[in-house]
C-alpha cells in the first residue's frame, strides 16, 4: 500500500485496525481514508492505493493510425493512461507514473532472390546500421516518467499525453523510404516490448526523492523527450520505486513475429499480440493477424456425422 496521509480533521471519523499495539513495535493499518495518526509519539503514514486504467487511442495523426500493424516489424500501439483511487473513480490524483521499458529484437535477413540466410541482426546498433539510421533503440531498456494531473497524463504544458510503442519496418531504406518487396524473400524476426508501470502520488513521502534523481531529458532518446534513465543503471532506482508505489504493477506488452520467405518456403505469415493488464491478472486487448500461402488440397468426401448416445 502506498501515499502519505493528511491529518484527520475534527469531526471526521476513520475506522482503523491496529495489528500490533505494544510500544516499540510497528503498527500496520489498512483503510481507504487518508489520515495522520499519532500514537505514543509515533507517526503512522497510510498509503493510498490507486488504479491505473488504459484505453487504446482511436483515430490517427500525420504519421498514421495510432494503433496499426504493418509489415516487416512495423507497428504502432498507443494508449492513454488515467489514474483513479481504488473504489472511488471520482478521486483523481496528481503524481507520476514510472514505467520500466524492456525491448528485445532479433531479425534473420535472407537473400531476396531465394539464396537463403545472409545475416542475423540482434543489437540496437546492428539494426540501426542495417536500416540506414531509420529504426533506432530496438534493444534498449530504461525507466521513464509521465506527469499525472487530476488523474490524466499530461505533457509539460498540461496537454493530454499518450504512451506509444512504435518502430518502423526492419529492412533496407533509401531516400524514398523502405525498400522492402513482399513478393521476395526478406526476413524472419521477433520484437518483444514490455512496459511495467506504477503510480506515485504527489503526497507520497518518496515522490520528491524520485523526482530529484538525475533523470535525463533528451528528445533523441528512446523515451522521446520524457525524463528517463537507462538500464541496468537504473535497476536500484526501480527496486526502490516498487517499495514505495501507490498502485499495483500494470503491464503493457507487445509481441510481434513474422516470416517472409516467399521463395524458398512459400511462407508469409505474422502474429501480433498487444495486451494491457494488471500483473498476474489476465485481461487486456488482443490482436492477431496471419496470412500464409498454401498449396491447394484435394477436396475430401464428406463423412457421416455421428452423435454420442446419452
Amino acid at each position: 500500500m502506498v501515499g502519505i496521509c493528511r491529518k484527520l480533521e475534527k469531526g471526521e471519523n476513520a475506522a482503523i485496525k491496529l495489528k500490533k499495539k505494544k510500544v516499540g513495535e510497528s503498527l500496520r493499518v489498512k483503510m481507504k481514508i487518508p489520515f495522520l495518526f499519532l500514537l505514543n509519539l509515533y507517526t503512522i503514514y497510510i498509503y493510498m492505493v490507486y488504479i491505473i486504467k488504459a484505453k487504446y487511442r482511436s483515430g490517427g495523426d500525420a504519421e498514421g493510425q495510432y494503433n496499426i500493424l504493418k509489415e516487416w516489424g512495423d507497428f504502432r500501439s498507443t494508449i492513454d493512461f488515467t489514474v483513479h483511487l481504488e473504489g472511488n473513480d471520482a478521486v483523481k490524483p496528481t503524481g507520476i507514473i514510472v514505467q520500466k521499458i524492456e525491448k528485445s529484437t532479433w531479425v534473420d535477413i535472407y537473400n531476396n532472390n531465394g539464396g537463403g540466410f545472409e545475416q542475423k541482426l540482434q543489437t540496437t546498433q546492428e539494426i540501426y546500421e542495417y536500416t540506414g539510421g531509420n529504426v533506432p533503440f530496438m534493444n534498449d531498456d530504461y525507466l521513464e516518467i509521465f506527469n499525472v494531473e487530476n488523474g490524466e497524463v499530461v505533457d509539460e504544458n498540461g496537454n493530454p499525453y499518450g504512451d506509444q510503442f512504435q518502430n518502423g519496418g526492419i529492412c533496407e531504406y533509401d531516400e524514398q523510404g523502405n525498400m522492402c518487396d513482399d513478393e521476395l524473400d526478406m526476413s524472419i524476426g521477433e520484437i518483444k516490448q514490455i512496459g511495467q508501470c506504477v503510480f506515485i502520488s504527489n503526497d507520497n513521502p518518496n515522490y520528491h526523492v524520485i523526482l530529484y534523481i538525475n533523470w535525463v531529458i533528451d528528445n533523441d532518446s528512446p523515451a522521446n523527450g520524457l525524463r528517463y534513465m537507462p538500464l541496468p543503471q537504473a535497476n536500484a532506482v526501480w527496486e526502490n520505486i516498487l517499495q514505495h508505489k501507490n498502485s499495483n504493477i500494470y503491464i503493457h506488452s507487445v509481441q510481434l513475429n513474422w516470416r517472409y520467405l516467399n521463395i524458398i518456403q512459400q511462407d508469409r505469415s505474422k502474429s501480433y499480440i498487444d495486451n494491457f493488464q494488471v500483473m498476474n491478472v489476465s485481461g487486456g486487448a488482443r490482436k492477431n493477424t496471419k496470412r500464409k500461402k498454401r498449396k491447394k488440397r484435394k477436396k475430401r468426401k464428406k463423412r457421416k456425422k455421428h452423435t454420442k448416445k446419452k
